[in-house]
């Protein structure tokens, strides 16, 4: 089964089992440094395996027209593959793009793992806040830096909500600033 694209591109998918596989035949000039087949086990989930596909076909036409001649194509797979959403990374990349100090979000995002753990933002729940809200104020920290934190923790989620195109359940800032109301 060929799934493809709305641009009616082929993808390269293959479903066995459940599972989608990349499955492309190799050009004349590259079977040599290939072999004749690429297969590789994407994913069970459509829209995944879907994505992952597009960027390897990219990745493959982009290499076969040009001069390489040799290329890892486990690694090639995991270069395409999505990327964790966890905090840790979201705050990397939140600070780069703001141009901002790193000490408020590192401390902020890094009391926050110790607490609960360098989750992926999607979930992290009023739970979490409480509980972060609960150890900051168990360290001695003042009504104002607790804020501060959980601002800097706020803006984080939001973001990378907003780069993921999704609304966090809970409300993102306004949680935080809840379990804040709750505990401070």
């Amino acid at each position: 089964m060929n799934h493809t694209s709305s641009h009616t591109r082929p993808l390269h998918l293959l479903k066995r089992n459940g599972t989608f596989y990349f499955n492309r035949r190799v050009p004349k000039h590259a079977v040599e440094v290939f072999g004749c087949m690429i297969r590789v086990r994407l994913s069970d989930d459509l829209d995944e395996a879907r994505e992952i596909a597009e960027k390897l076909t990219d990745k493959l036409d982009d290499l076969w027209a040009g001069t390489q001649t040799s290329i890892d194509v486990a690694a090639l797979v995991d270069a395409c593959l999505p990327q964790p959403q966890v905090l840790s990374r979201w705050a990397e990349e939140y600070v780069t793009l703001k141009d901002i100090g790193t000490l408020p979000p590192s401390l902020a995002v890094s009391s926050l793992i110790e607490v609960v753990g360098d989750k992926d933002v999607r979930d992290y729940r009023r739970e979490d806040a409480r509980a972060y809200v609960r150890y900051l104020t168990k360290k001695g920290n003042s009504t104002g830096t607790i804020r501060r934190r959980v601002n800097s923790i706020a803006a984080i989620l939001n973001y990378a909500l907003a780069e993921l195109d999704l609304h966090h359940a809970g409300g993102g800032r306004r949680r935080c600033a809840a379990a804040h109301r709750d505990h401070g």
